[in-house]
């Protein structure tokens, strides 16, 4: 069994791995691709699935081979000791009648089937939900990109300083609903012993392309009397509002002697993007005017809001500028990343699909030896007029109490995955550029939740299809020898 389950699943996934490698360097546009199948981690795999069938048969297979041939020839004996009972501790269940009761009690019949029961259902939704949750986690992190550092539709950067008489003339355009100057550089903040390198962005004070917020949503003021920094310029320089921090330009963006300034941290702000502080485009050209020999009224950028039906008409003209340098298209980033995010959900469907497989098909092996074993006790239950779907009833919410627990256990396990698993992936380069928190939509625990629980609910209709074949005559015959 361990070498034609390794085997297929080797399979499997090496036509996967190209698949999802195939995408990926379509995604890229590589000039040629070359995909080498993963031989050794094939090779890995196929020793753990004969490794997981060998250490989960032996302890079985070594059980039975204690038993004496006498006793393997009567049917089990029953355990010894005290059985707990469930129901007991649960006030709703005390004058139960017993039909209501014995499902509960049944959970402790065999602690071993019940524990390895919930933690094969657990570990199913866990899976489903950490893939989940990875995009959801994802889509928000770019979802607050978009709204806070990339809001305007079309953004041209400049490779000299220009003047804001050029932001009066692309007003003017056709198509052109508002435009706005920038003027950005890389500054270097000081506070005691710590530095840092940010990038300085001169905006217009209230502008609607800038949404300056703190991690609750609360909106911040860009005043004209200090800067408002992200959340990782104050983790690494210890900020609080009303610190004074100095700044200086880098040694090599100027002719003239640099020397650091004194401003004031005036707002701290949230943004997916962290290091980015944000001061008046007046101020920051009163504050480094003589270092960088500015013109009048200098920007770096021009940041546009324009109608869909002219975008291209403007796109065209940005680049026919002086000193243009790169345009970027709101537009079309999105459309990469969604490009990207497609080939992310193709890779992390499958691990849903993976995790509701396990689930499948643990509840189906656990719920079939149940039945089997307890054949005579069904039988005796049939006998003693319990209709079958009462005995269906029986087994139904027996084992869907299992799985309901399972599937608990399975949220809350994935959501703590979710956490770890960003924490390991993300390097702390990236943690330092990036905000990538964990983020779970609440449709994602309701379909890791659901979809376990649908799931065990199918895997027990081989089981209940066993109860209505049952032999009540050679069942009898079978307990009384």
């Amino acid at each position: 069994m361990g070498i034609i389950g390794g085997g297929i699943g080797v399979s499997v996934a090496l036509w996967l791995s190209g698949w999802l490698s195939r995408g990926y360097m379509s995604f890229l546009g590589l000039p040629s691709e070359r995909l080498e199948p993963p031989v050794a981690q094939a090779l890995i795999g196929l020793a753990m699935a004969l490794g997981a069938t060998i250490a989960g048969g032996w302890i079985p297979a070594w059980q039975a081979s204690r038993i004496p041939p006498a006793q393997a020839l009567r049917p089990p004996a029953p355990m010894l000791g005290r059985v707990l009972v469930l129901d007991r501790w649960l006030p709703l269940l005390r004058r139960a009648r017993l039909i209501y009761r014995l499902p509960v009690r049944n959970l402790t019949r065999s602690p071993r089937r019940t524990v390895i029961g919930i933690f094969g259902v657990a570990m199913g939704v866990m899976l489903a939900m950490l893939a989940r949750g990875i995009l959801d986690s994802r889509e928000t992190a770019i979802a607050h990109y978009l709204m806070q550092s990339l809001r305007e539709d079309v953004r041209v950067s400049f490779t000299h300083f220009q003047d804001m008489h050029l932001v009066e003339q692309v007003r003017d355009w056709r198509g052109v609903l508002r435009a706005e100057g920038a003027l950005e550089l890389p500054v270097k903040l000081r506070r005691g012993a710590r530095e840092y390198d940010a990038l300085l962005m001169g905006v217009e004070p209230g502008s609607p392309m800038l949404q300056l917020r703190t991690e609750e949503g609360n909106p911040v003021a860009l005043t004209p009397n200090g800067f408002v920094c992200g959340q990782i310029v104050q983790q690494k320089l210890g900020l609080e509002p009303g610190d004074m921090v100095m700044l200086a330009l880098p040694a090599d963006l100027s002719d003239e002697e640099t020397r650091e300034h004194p401003v004031r941290v005036t707002g701290l702000v949230w943004e997916t993007i962290g290091t980015v502080v944000y001061m008046p485009r007046t101020k920051v050209r009163r504050l480094l005017h003589r270092e960088l020999e500015l013109p009048p009224n200098p920007i770096t950028s021009i940041r546009l809001w324009v109608q869909p039906d002219y975008r291209e008409e403007v796109v065209r003209r940005l680049k026919a500028l002086p000193n243009a340098g790169v345009v970027v298209v709101r537009q079309e980033v999105v459309a990469r990343i969604e490009a990207l995010n497609e080939i992310a959900r193709r890779f992390l469907t499958f691990m849903m699909a993976f995790g509701m497989v396990l689930a499948l098909g643990v509840i189906f092996s656990i719920v079939t030896v149940s039945v089997l074993e307890r054949r005579n006790e069904i039988a005796t239950f049939l006998t003693m007029g319990f209709g079958r779907r009462q005995v269906y009833g029986l087994v139904l919410a027996e084992n869907m109490l299992l799985a309901t627990l399972g599937v608990l256990l399975g949220l809350l396990f994935g959501r703590m995955m979710i956490s770890v698993f960003i924490a390991i992936v993300a390097s702390p380069e990236q943690m330092e550029l990036i905000a990538f928190r964990p983020y779970v939509y609440p449709r994602t625990y309701l379909m890791a939740g659901l979809g376990g629980w649908l799931v065990a609910l199918l895997a027990q209709i081989p089981a209940l299809r066993m109860i209505a074949h049952v032999d009540l005559v050679a069942s009898l015959k079978e307990r009384a020898l």
